[in-house]
């Protein structure tokens, strides 16, 4: 008994390493596309993002000043007022417009994905000791 392929054995080697290196073109193509289409459709989600930044930035900006004006204007009431059930309900009222959280979305984005990976239809073994 001969230890190495047979003429059949490697036929059908070279057979699968041929299909496995189209196979390995095929998946780096599919990986380009995908990275395009993840290109485009960030630079989409990166417009819409910048957009409600901007909005929210102005909501910001209404709610802060709104909030320091009613700030300014419990402090010139007197101490009595300000310690009795209206001022202790305005009170509560006004820090509830200043604690509003309004910080700018971020996002994290995946990177591309990568082609960096071994074509094994390149696999080179004997076919015989």
């Amino acid at each position: 008994m001969a230890f190495k392929l047979n003429k059949g054995e490697e036929t059908r080697f070279e057979d699968l390493k041929l299909k496995l290196s189209e196979a390995h073109g095929e998946l780096e193509a599919a990986i380009s596309a995908y990275n395009t289409a993840v290109a485009e459709q960030q630079n989409s989600v990166e417009e819409a993002l910048s957009n409600y930044n901007g909005k929210l930035a102005e909501l910001k900006s209404f709610v802060d000043d709104f909030a320091g004006e009613k700030r300014s204007e419990w402090d010139d009431k007197s101490e009595g007022w300000q310690e009795g059930d209206a001022g202790s309900t305005a009170n509560d009222w006004i820090s509830a417009w200043e604690e509003t959280d309004l910080e700018e979305v971020t996002l994290d984005f995946p990177s591309e994905l990568s082609k960096d990976f071994e074509n094994h239809g390149d696999v080179d073994l004997s076919t015989e000791p």
